[in-house]
């Protein structure tokens, strides 16, 4: 249906969507280019990177279309570009076509060309996504397919209310593929199913009984066909973190992700008030990252009297243009921050509740905002109304605004810039330069690990080191590598922490190898050693975790 008043295309033209979408994609994948980094990015990052590098499979779930899509994008990219930033620009890209794709959707609903592109990239500018965007990781592709499910659905209903309902249920066997692919690109795409159903399987077309079950499996399986990868490469020897993937069990262990400890619903792992207010933090940040961080009023005061205001006009303004679209989005605001709160049952996050809640309180590792991307999407597309209420609709000045929003806050988004980049750059590089000829680098840190997993893998460098991550000696499929690589290295299975370090270390005494921490893991080893803590010497830095906290990098520790 489209909005009364609305100036959409007619049935056929498609001229001014079109143009939204690549005016929108452009502006965003420039925005990324120029404020990803050629220097390797923390976290996970630094695996994905590895993986693009030598098409490996990263952690489970292996997201094995993400690899494909940045091998490729690395392939292409390293005779020009440094190899971390080839492997940033796939998710730059996957990003640039979900705004794209977003700008296209609001452009078909009625929304002025114009006026769709300048909602779109306020929304490409929010903190996650643009943090999403410039890093290698899942998170953008995952957002990629999940406003393509919804610019699917949107299609459907489209021919449907235009009566040629072959053309409604193609694009409605395109969400039924798309549904199947999400588990091979991030099951964080999911979130969006709700709302691309409610858009693409209107109430009049409910009560027909007319649904091509043929296509709608055919097109499910040739979704998770895609899975098929992670048995191609697992049996190829590329590097594997962690599972094998070799075989269906092994396949299906990745896939539901077994090795990790799953909360479950309940008990909750901190009080659901807590968990609803994870979001809400998240929420504040999205239009306040890089707003003068060291006045720690100025973001507070954006939100209550720009960004809360713009929110309220927005929902005003959606409502009274296209029900349909508002009830959609607020289907996925919904869905992906107390729905996903739910699920995940997350602990505190590390920046929430610090002075109410005890300081021993169990706290997740890092910043978890990525998780609730969509409904970061839904509460842009909110604010984006806002702003077309702010403007009267006037899509020039909208984009004016967009475009002096995105310079503002360019700086705090430059990944150049970040502590948490230059902390883990110099950590990388201290390793490889003083670790000792033939030396065991225990890494208890990711930031230990996949940074020299990367220089090893991808760069070819310090190949002589043998990086032992600790917390994944509990993992069987990790310890035969380990052995393969090194006869006699892995410990036992079942064998204790501090039992297992201990072996690892006598391993090195009788092949007469030199063993050091990596440069945020000296204090977590003194930990598990005990007495024997100083035989093990240090390179780097000599503090356990990285500057700064969240998403800037407070390292994780592992359970050793």
């Amino acid at each position: 249906m489209t909005p009364a008043g609305a100036t959409a295309p007619r049935a056929g033209e498609r001229g001014p969507s079109r143009r939204a979408a690549v005016a929108t994609g452009l502006v965003l994948w420039f925005l990324y280019a120029g404020t990803a980094s050629a220097r390797l990015q923390p976290w996970d990052a630094a695996e994905f990177a590895t993986a693009f590098a030598v098409f490996g499979v990263p952690h489970p779930p292996g997201t094995p279309l993400v690899v494909v899509i940045g091998r490729a994008v690395f392939a292409i990219g390293t005779p020009w570009l440094a190899g971390p930033l080839a492997a940033a620009l796939a998710s730059a890209t996957c990003a640039a076509c979900a705004g794209a794709l977003l700008a296209w959707l609001l452009a078909r609903r009625g929304t002025a060309p114009g006026l769709a592109t300048a909602i779109a990239c306020l929304a490409g500018t929010a903190g996650t996504w643009w943090t999403a965007a410039t890093e290698p990781e899942a998170y953008a592709p995952a957002m990629a397919l999940a406003v393509g499910m919804l610019a699917a659905g949107n299609e459907a209903a489209r021919a449907d209310a235009e009566g040629d309902r072959a053309r409604a249920w193609r694009w409605r066997v395109l969400v039924a593929y798309a549904l199947a692919l999400a588990p091979a690109v991030h099951q964080l795409a999911w979130v969006a199913a709700p709302a691309a159903l409610f858009l693409g399987w209107p109430q009049a077309t409910c009560a027909r009984v007319d649904l091509p079950w043929r296509r709608m499996v055919l097109a499910g399986l040739a979704g998770a066909s895609a899975w098929g990868i992670l048995l191609v490469r697992g049996g190829a020897g590329a590097p594997v973190l962690m599972g094998d993937p070799t075989s269906l069990s092994g396949l299906r262990a990745i896939a539901t992700r077994a090795m990790y400890e799953s909360p479950g619903w309940w008990p909750r792992q901190a009080a659901l008030g807590w968990q609803v207010a994870m979001p809400l933090e998240y929420l504040h940040e999205q239009f306040t990252t890089g707003l003068v961080a060291s006045v720690g009023w100025v973001p507070g005061l954006v939100s209550a009297l720009v960004v809360a205001p713009l929110l309220v006009l927005g929902v005003r303004w959606w409502w009274r243009r296209d029900r349909a679209l508002t009830i959609a989005w607020l289907l996925l605001f919904g869905a992906g921050t107390l729905g996903v709160a739910w699920h995940l049952n997350l602990k505190l996050g590390p920046s929430l509740g610090w002075g109410v809640v005890p300081h021993e309180a169990p706290r997740e590792v890092r910043e978890r905002d990525t998780f609730f991307l969509p409904g970061l999407l839904a509460f842009a597309i909110g604010v984006g109304g806002g702003l077309a209420t702010l403007v009267r609709g006037r899509g020039d000045l909208a984009l004016a605004l967009a475009a002096a929003w995105g310079l503002l806050v360019r700086p705090g988004h430059d990944r150049d810039r970040l502590p948490a980049t230059t902390a883990f750059h110099d950590g990388l590089e201290a390793v490889l330069a003083e670790a000792p000829p033939r030396g065991v680098v225990l890494a208890a840190t990711d930031w230990d690990a996949f940074g020299l997993w990367y220089a090893q893998v991808a760069e070819g460098r310090r190949r002589d080191l043998v990086p032992v991550v600790l917390g994944l000696l509990p993992d069987a499929s990790y310890r035969g590598r380990l052995d393969a690589g090194a006869p006699g290295l892995a410990p036992p299975s079942g064998a204790g922490r501090a039992a297992a370090l201990r072996h690892v270390i006598a391993w090195a005494r009788r092949t007469g190898r030199p063993v050091v921490a990596g440069p945020w893991s000296v204090a977590t080893v003194r930990r598990g050693l005990g007495a024997d803590s100083a035989i093990v010497g240090r390179v780097g830095r000599t503090a356990s975790s990285p500057p700064g906290h969240g998403r800037d990098g407070d390292a994780a520790t592992s359970p050793w």
